[in-house]
């Protein structure tokens, strides 16, 4: 709940790790969730983990999938995607594809992905991990990581130091209540933020 009242785009100026790449993207706007992450590694076509997981899904996680490159066979579709809301899930991120685009938008369930694809995986119970370290995005993500989404992009944060982000992120998004006041009354950014001085001693030291 406390991950909720930031954006992604605040944390962003306070961790230099753990942001998605924007190729990540959410399927319809106006999403955000945050929860800890249920990961799963699946590679090409088989997708069976992706079923059996939905027993082990508790409201809120956030399953974060690992496609492992593949950028064509979509591993999510409207079933899973159901089955995951169902279950509570709060979302899912997928570094790949899905399909049932339209099917996903209706039923709101918050999905990232980098795409859309016709091209669907199968069922072949060869090969998958779930709970294991994954890339997504570009990302390490551990299970129980905490994942932040909204309609700027994805956040991964450790829960050893989430409270300090997300106290930092939520003083500067107050910070900036005031700064719409001084700006909208004519204050330029420059001097609220200290760029102007950050420049004027670089010109003065240039001289």
């Amino acid at each position: 709940e406390k991950c909720l009242e930031v954006s992604t785009g605040t944390i962003g100026h306070y961790v230099m790790f753990g942001i998605m790449c924007p190729g990540i993207k959410p399927v319809y706007e106006g999403v955000k969730i945050a929860g800890p992450a249920l990961t799963l590694r699946v590679p090409s076509l088989d997708s069976t983990v992706c079923h059996y997981v939905m027993e082990l899904v508790r409201p809120g996680d956030v399953l974060v999938i690992d496609r492992c490159g593949d950028q064509q066979h979509a591993a999510v579709g409207e079933m899973v995607a159901f089955c995951a809301k169902n279950r509570g899930a709060a979302a899912i991120i997928i570094d790949g594809v899905i399909t049932d685009v339209s099917a996903i938008r209706a039923m709101k369930m918050p999905v990232y992905a980098r795409g859309v694809s016709s091209l669907a995986t199968r069922l072949l119970g060869i090969e998958g991990e779930i709970n294991t370290d994954v890339q997504c995005g570009g990302v390490i993500v551990h299970p129980g990581d905490i994942v932040l989404g909204d309609d700027d992009g994805v956040v991964v944060i450790p829960p050893a130091i989430a409270d300090e982000v997300i106290t930092k992120a939520k003083i500067s998004e107050e910070r900036e209540v005031t700064w719409r006041k001084e700006l909208a009354s004519g204050r330029l950014l420059g001097d609220l933020s200290g760029a102007s001085d950050i420049v004027r001693n670089l010109i003065a030291n240039s001289n």
